[in-house]
Order: structure tokens, then sequence, then C-alpha cells
């Protein structure tokens, strides 16, 4: 761990200590927070791959439907 680390979380603990917060149940709730984020930005990430993807697709089948036709003239 490092040292910034170390010591936000003793500043933490502090914060909760002098405002009667339950330091295990706060960090509790962080976490739950943290994952619930993460998880949403993994489902942003992984519908912008998709959209991409299918972007890309109808680049290709424009692309391929526009020389068969200049093909054909």
């Amino acid at each position: 761990m490092t040292r910034d680390f170390v010591e936000s979380v003793n500043e933490f603990a502090l914060f909760c200590d002098e405002n009667s917060i339950n330091f295990s149940d706060a960090v509790r709730d962080a976490m739950i927070q943290w994952y619930t984020e993460r998880q949403a930005r993994e489902r942003r990430a992984k519908s912008l791959e998709h959209g991409t993807s299918s972007l890309r697709g109808m680049a290709e089948r424009y692309e391929r439907d526009v020389l068969s036709e200049v093909r054909n003239d």
C-alpha cells in the first residue's frame, strides 16, 4: 500500500470517529458504491463497443453496396 492510501484511510477513520459514523459500515457503503459505478462503466464500455461494431458493419455494407452499384454502371 502506498503511504498516501494509508494516510487517506487514517483520515477517513478519524472523520468517522469524530462524526460517530461506524467505520466498517462506511467502508462497506463506499465499496458497494465503487463496485456499482465500476459495473456501470463496464456496461457503458460494452455498449459503446457494440455500437462501434454495428456502425463499422453498416459502413462496410454501405461501401460494398456503393461499389457494386458503381461496377454495375
